[in-house]
């Protein structure tokens, strides 16, 4: 029987199936990190987290299929892979979706795929503390009505 990376079939499965495929040769799951990523698409899945912390630490090998996710369409695959990958990875890899980051940074969706994006440039000195100053004042204009999505930027804001 071959082997399933992607979660389907019935979600009673789905843990033991992901202890199973992290169980295997670490050269065998790196051919199939773009079907693992797809259990990032929905972190309440069974399964989902254990594939995440998994992901987070195999590092360069996962960064073209990351990249690939943040210049895609899908925000909610998107927030997942900002909030339990790149926030997870030392500078150097993050250095490497940075033109992503910048991009999703900018965008005027107005979600929090924009302010974790923003929020991983500022946290790696990736942007410049003035352009920075003007995304979040611009931002926490925009953000007025769920202030909460600015608690983000916080912790590394520049100015203070």
């Amino acid at each position: 029987m071959a082997q399933q990376w992607e979660p389907a079939g019935s979600k009673s499965t789905w843990d033991d199936l992901v202890e199973d495929i992290i169980g295997r040769d670490t050269a065998l799951v790196q051919a199939h990190l773009t079907e693992l990523l797809v259990w990032l698409q929905d972190l309440n899945w069974p399964g989902a987290p254990c594939v995440a912390d998994f992901l987070a630490g195999v590092g360069r090998p996962v960064i073209p299929h990351a990249r690939a996710i943040l210049q895609g369409s899908d925000r909610e695959w998107q927030y997942w892979v900002l909030i339990r990958l790149i926030d997870r990875w030392p500078q150097e890899l993050v250095a490497e979706v940075e033109p992503e980051l910048m991009t999703l940074a900018h965008l005027e969706i107005h979600d929090e795929v924009e302010i974790m994006a923003l929020a991983q440039l500022m946290k790696h000195h990736m942007v410049d503390p003035s352009m920075a100053r003007r995304l979040v004042d611009h931002k926490r204009l925009v953000y007025q009505s769920t202030p909460s999505l600015l608690d983000w930027l916080e912790p590394t804001n520049p100015s203070q």
